[in-house]
């Protein structure tokens, strides 16, 4: 489930101003860990928990399986071209910096 930017702020206690600036950050150096923490807590995913990283690469699979593109159901939010996009866009320029063979490369 999608995590606006305001209930991200809501659920760790972090004001939504510094939420604006960790989520829009290309890099986690410089945010302190405690911090690093509270915010995975609030998004229900921590990329240093294998569990949770086990829990994308299943949702990319059956995506995969089913000829879906992830993350569609973003696109039904009111918040889609504010909030989710920018992260998304984001987020693939990472990811395909990293390897070319990305599912989120070829999804937009």
């Amino acid at each position: 489930m999608a995590v606006t930017d305001a209930e991200l702020a809501i659920r760790s206690g972090i004001p939504l101003s510094r939420i604006n600036e960790i989520s829009r950050s290309d890099s986690w150096a410089g945010i302190p860990s405690g911090e690093m923490r509270l915010f995975f807590e609030a998004c229900n995913f921590d990329p240093t928990n294998a569990l949770h990283r086990a829990r994308v690469h299943q949702y990319n699979n059956v995506c995969k399986k089913r000829q879906t593109v992830p993350f569609h159901y973003l696109r039904q939010s009111p918040k889609w071209e504010t909030e989710f996009l920018p992260l998304y866009l984001m987020v693939r320029k990472i990811m395909t910096s990293r390897d070319g063979s990305s599912p989120l490369a070829k999804a937009v």
